[in-house]
């Protein structure tokens, strides 16, 4: 992997928050499916049958589903009407991958694998809860997986709705110190239909013209969860950016020994959870590879 890093205040996305009906159901699905280490968590393994599971990709990046009734189906239409995912699964075993999705019954869009050259082979699915996953190739031919081990490498990316991509990169760049020239084709440009911001671990956000609003927050028995969860190293100054700016701020937690945390809503009206991070050679911090 590539161990290109930049000085940028959002270091990683470590984790999704997602609902489930039956987090057991979903879990063992995604187990079953992508080879995922049932008993990767202590406190939250499969075997537990709770109402939170944690499950991880090769890479360590978390999947946390939590027992709830909200839908969220995590996907969007573009201007032009193309239908996006907001989640990008990179994996090895593609075919065989389908295949288990297929013998399963869920849906698979068009029913089809695509070819898309230089930017791998795919498919997009449907999983227990509804939501639109796409799944690649892209990225993973360096990887050599046995057979105990995750097919399912890493989850790098995220594709998100905006009203006006420059206006909300443009936020992104100037709170969290991102680079608006990170991505080699789709840099910050007034205008442009999408723009590619990474995280200082190279985490890509793909911002995309739409009219859509898509809500990444749920509820559980408990709280309102964000779905979305970025790791930063400053959160005092960020914090103090977004109030210097009217963002709405919720769950603000900054007088904690162990963690601090707060939620803001972005300019697209997505409610995104930050936690405060070491960033240091114990941190568990590593790049990833992404498209750009």
């Amino acid at each position: 992997m590539s161990e290109e890093k930049t000085d940028a205040k959002l270091l990683e996305v470590k984790a999704m928050y997602l609902p489930a009906k039956d987090p057991y159901e979903t879990a063992t699905f995604y187990c079953e499916v992508f080879d995922l280490d049932p008993d990767a968590s202590e406190q939250f393994p499969l075997k537990r049958k709770g109402n939170k599971i944690i499950l991880y990709t090769k890479e360590g990046f978390e999947f946390i589903f939590l027992k709830s009734n909200d839908i969220m189906p995590l996907s969007f239409h573009n201007t032009e009407g193309n239908h996006h995912s907001v989640m990008f699964f990179q994996v090895t075993d593609l075919f065989l991958i389908y295949n288990r999705i297929k013998e399963k019954g869920l849906k698979i869009e068009g029913d089809e694998i695509v070819d898309r050259g230089s930017c791998g082979t795919e498919f997009a699915f449907y999983d227990p809860d509804g939501r639109r996953i796409d799944v690649s190739n892209w990225g993973t031919d360096t990887y050599k997986v046995s057979a105990t081990e995750p097919k399912l490498i890493d989850a790098s990316t995220l594709y998100l709705p905006a009203k006006n991509p420059y206006e909300t990169a443009k936020f992104y760049c100037e709170v969290f110190d991102l680079d608006p020239n990170s991505s080699t084709h789709s840099k910050l440009k007034e205008g442009a239909g999408m723009v590619v911001l990474k995280t200082k671990y190279q985490f890509a956000f793909f911002f995309i013209i739409s009219d859509d609003i898509m809500r990444t927050d749920f509820n559980t028995r408990e709280h309102n969860q964000p779905a979305i969860q970025f790791q930063v190293n400053e959160i005092e100054s960020i914090l103090g950016k977004m109030e210097g700016r009217d963002v709405k701020i919720d769950n603000k937690v900054l007088d904690h020994e162990q963690l601090q945390r707060f939620s803001f809503y972005d300019p697209d009206f997505r409610k995104v959870e930050i936690i405060a991070v070491e960033d240091n050679e114990n941190s568990n911090l590593k790049s990833h590879t992404t498209r750009s």
